[in-house]
């Protein structure tokens, strides 16, 4: 083959192989591990949501939640750990709240940002809401191969009575960003926290 035609050629099978490498590291690779839905009869205030919610890579969510009602009206507080397997980082971790018929959000405290002993500085809080559903979504900003911090969600205020339960959902996306791509893992739990067996006289400070 003559050369000015051979040095074309190799150069353009480099340049589909350098395609090719590129788009692989493009590929996006999502899972998401649900548990079943937990049924919650808080009686003393602190209730853990069923356990841990355990992906087989090894990424975890274990939430809690504390239930207190004083001068009329509920007020329920949240705390997560997510633990990330070998490879992974904790991206974010997201917060529903939705109450049912005859009852409605009064407010959220604190308004900006979770106040958590544990955490200084390292994560951002986006929060959204409406008279009847309020979602937090808690973005890590470190790296956190170690350990990541914990975050607590801010105490949701609940007026108004209902014989259904007020509903929640967590969920914690963990990421592996490698050579050839991301791998993205979703741990997700739904519960309902029924309110009828709560006993103010065995409340537990959170």
């Amino acid at each position: 083959m003559r050369k000015d035609i051979l040095i074309p050629a190799l150069i353009l099978v480099v340049a589909l192989a350098c395609g090719a490498v590129y788009t692989v590291s493009q590929t996006e690779h999502v899972d998401t591990v649900t548990m079943d839905h937990v049924d919650l009869h808080p009686e003393n205030g602190l209730e853990a949501c069923g356990g841990a919610i355990r992906s087989e890579e090894g990424n975890y969510l274990s939430p809690y939640l504390h239930l207190a009602y004083e001068d009329g009206r509920w007020a329920v507080d949240y705390i997560t750990a997510a633990r990330h397997a070998d490879g992974y980082v904790v991206d974010s971790v997201t917060i529903t709240t939705k109450v049912p018929e005859g009852m409605f959000l009064l407010g959220i405290e604190p308004d900006e940002t979770p106040d958590d002993v544990f955490v200084i500085d390292g994560f951002s809080v986006s929060h959204s809401r409406d008279l009847y559903s309020y979602t937090t979504v808690i973005t890590y900003e470190g790296d956190y191969r170690e350990r990541a911090p914990n975050p607590s969600g801010p105490t949701v205020y609940i007026g108004g009575e209902s014989e259904e339960p007020i509903e929640c959902e967590f969920s914690a996306k963990f990421v592996d960003q490698n050579m050839f791509g991301k791998d993205v893992e979703i741990v997700y739990g739904s519960y309902s926290i029924w309110m009828d067996q709560y006993d103010a006289s065995f409340t537990i400070p959170f």
